[in-house]
């Protein structure tokens, strides 16, 4: 075998190797595509669930399941223990949860500092 038929060679083998390396770089894309996809719709689908699951529960609320287990433990928040052993949440007490102490942005201590200001103004006239 002469040089230029080893080269040849050599150029097919490298041809084949970027060829399979673009086929595997495709494959990637479609298949991130298709994971962003399915975590989509099971998103979608958890926002339909009324009753779920720790790791459910984890997952709505972006808590981590250890920290929300201990929360559990704590009675800190509402929980569902039907035979002593599953812990499951009610999504609507979840959300009424989450809501608890909201803190108010500048603009509503302003304006709401302003209604009390000229309401005790008005009322001391």
């Amino acid at each position: 075998m002469s040089y230029i038929d080893l080269y040849e060679s050599y150029a097919e083998v490298l041809a084949k190797c970027q060829e399979q390396h673009d086929q595997l770089v495709l494959f990637k894309k479609k298949s991130d595509e298709q994971e962003k996809r399915i975590r989509l719709l099971e998103s979608k689908q958890l926002a339909l669930k009324d009753i779920l699951t720790l790791e459910e529960g984890s997952e709505y609320t972006g808590i981590s399941k250890s920290t929300l287990y201990k929360m559990t433990s704590a009675h800190e928040i509402p929980y569902y223990k039907p035979h002593g052993k599953l812990i499951f949440f009610e999504r609507k007490e979840l959300d009424y949860w989450l809501r608890q102490n909201p803190v108010k942005s500048m603009r509503q201590i302003h304006a709401e500092a302003e209604r009390t200001f000229l309401s005790s103004s008005f009322n001391n006239q």
